[in-house]
């Protein structure tokens, strides 16, 4: 089991943490995907960005939850920050995901 650094949907740098549906085709989308790092990250990364690579299936934390969820790793996005896709289903207050 892996816990990921989950934050609130939104940082105070106003950055989109959480991407919902509704976004998609949105500026608000575009700004969730387009976070990326010049970092090295993966197999051959260390610290953090080292920690996983892309397509690694996981179990997370789902963020404001205590709860575990299986997650494929999407990207990683620096200052120890992942995209994950959620594989498992999620909590009704959770469906917008």
């Amino acid at each position: 089991r892996v816990s990921l650094l989950m934050r609130a949907a939104e940082s105070s740098e106003g950055e989109v943490r959480r991407y919902t549906r509704e976004m998609r085709g949105t500026p608000e989308g575009g700004k969730f995907w387009g976070r990326k790092t010049d970092e090295k990250w993966g197999e051959f990364a260390e610290g953090d960005a080292g920690k996983f690579d892309k397509d690694d299936l996981i179990e997370a934390k789902f963020p404001g939850t205590d709860d575990w969820y299986s997650a494929q790793v999407m990207r990683y996005v620096g200052k120890g920050d992942w995209i994950v896709m959620w594989m498992d289903d999620m909590p009704e207050e959770c469906e917008d995901q």
